[in-house]
C-alpha cells in the first residue's frame, strides 16, 4: 500500500454541495423533506429525480441542517448568483434541471473503484 491523493470520494458528494451552492430552491426542498421515510416518494421528489439516492440524502442530511454550514450556503449562492448575473450567464434556476440530472448521472458513473480516502492498494 502507499499514499495516494487525497481527493478520494464519492463524487456525487460533489454533485449534491454543487445543488446545494448554486439551487437555493432545492436547499429548501432537502431541508423541507426532512425527516425522510427511506419508502417515502413523496419526500425530496426534485433530488431523487435527479438521480440523488434517499440514501445520500439521508447520510447527509444532518450536515446540510446545521445553522453554520446553512449560512454558508448562503453565502456561496449570494456568490454563485452575483458571478452569473455579472457574465449574464442565466436569469433563474441556474443550472437547470435538465443540467443538474446530467452532472449527478455522471458522477455515479465513476468508472473505478476508490479505496478508502488517503490510501491505494495495489491489485
Amino acid at each position: 500500500m502507499h499514499e495516494r491523493d487525497p481527493i478520494n470520494f464519492d463524487f456525487r458528494v460533489v454533485a449534491l454541495l454543487t445543488i446545494m451552492v448554486t439551487r437555493p430552491d432545492l436547499l429548501q426542498e432537502y431541508l423541507a423533506g426532512a425527516p425522510l421515510e427511506p419508502d417515502n416518494p413523496s419526500k425530496w421528489v426534485t433530488l431523487r429525480g435527479l438521480g440523488l439516492s434517499a440514501e445520500l440524502l439521508s447520510e447527509m442530511l444532518f450536515l446540510f441542517q446545521r445553522h453554520d454550514v446553512q449560512q454558508a450556503l448562503r453565502t456561496m449562492q449570494r456568490l454563485f448568483r452575483t458571478m452569473e448575473a455579472i457574465e449574464s450567464y442565466c436569469e433563474d434556476q441556474c443550472p437547470d434541471d435538465d443540467w443538474l440530472a446530467p452532472y449527478v448521472a455522471s458522477t455515479g458513473r465513476i468508472p473505478q473503484q476508490l479505496s478508502p480516502a488517503g490510501v491505494q492498494v495495489e491489485a
